[in-house]
């Protein structure tokens, strides 16, 4: 979808369909949609309904897809800057998700870091604040 008002109903009813995520070509599919959804303006009357279905898609997603979505620069990335769109509210709800992928989540973004394939906001990182209260301070 182009706009705003397509993104917002394909989400929906990926939420409402979150079943069907079997495969990480699905979820990858959808990753890229969120993606692309923060770039076309949210701030809108939209925005809460998008938080939801973003915490949804996420916290429904099979653990072994989201596994396999680490293994693309790509995917890792997109999924860093939707966690990082998330206020602290929405971010504590996927929490749990995060802690299922255990230190692979963790392994990879520190990998991404070092390597700047990413750049986390000190200040306002949910997923830099993730990374340290998981490794210890240890960044």
């Amino acid at each position: 979808p182009d706009d705003l008002f397509s993104s917002m109903f394909v989400l929906q009813y990926v939420e409402s369909n979150r079943h069907l995520l079997a495969g990480s070509s699905s979820l990858s599919w959808v990753m890229d949609l969120v993606r692309a959804t923060l770039d076309m303006g949210y701030f809108n009357s939209y925005l809460a309904d998008l938080y939801t279905s973003i915490c949804n898609i996420i916290i429904f997603a099979r653990t072994e897809t989201l596994w396999e979505l680490l293994g693309a620069d790509r995917q890792v990335k997109n999924l860093v800057q939707v966690i990082d769109f998330l206020p602290r509210e929405y971010f504590d709800r996927i929490m749990p998700k995060l802690s299922l992928l255990g230190p692979a989540f963790l392994h990879r973004v520190q990998f991404m870091l070092t390597a700047a394939k990413i750049k986390l906001d000190e200040r306002e990182s949910n997923t830099h604040s993730y990374l340290l209260w998981k490794t210890g301070n240890n960044l």
